[in-house]
């Protein structure tokens, strides 16, 4: 019986952590934000903080508004993990999703 008292949150934490790595979403805004991070390296140019929020505002709505309209072609758990997580232009066209 002790025994199951350490295994039982051994595997759920174990299954929290396998959902929150491999399963989760990546939030659109952080797609966005990302988005908004590699076109500022790309082109040298600094985004003022005002003018990022809007246009991280604009990204997510334009973006759930494709899911709404098109939602065969919206992208995939893994192609928003790769565009979440791209460092470069080159990782974000990689990632085929629009």
């Amino acid at each position: 019986m002790k025994s199951l008292k350490v295994i039982i949150p051994v595997v759920v934490a174990a299954l929290i952590v396998v959902w929150l790595v491999w399963l989760r979403t990546p939030s659109i805004r952080a797609v966005c934000e990302n988005t908004y991070s590699i076109m500022s390296e790309e082109y040298g140019e600094e985004i003022d903080a005002d003018l990022m929020n809007e246009g991280l505002d604009i990204c997510v709505a334009d973006f759930e508004e494709m899911i709404e309209e098109f939602p065969d072609e919206a992208p995939t758990n893994s192609e928003l993990k790769c565009m979440a997580s791209a460092k470069d232009m080159e990782a974000l066209n990689e990632c085929e999703v629009i």
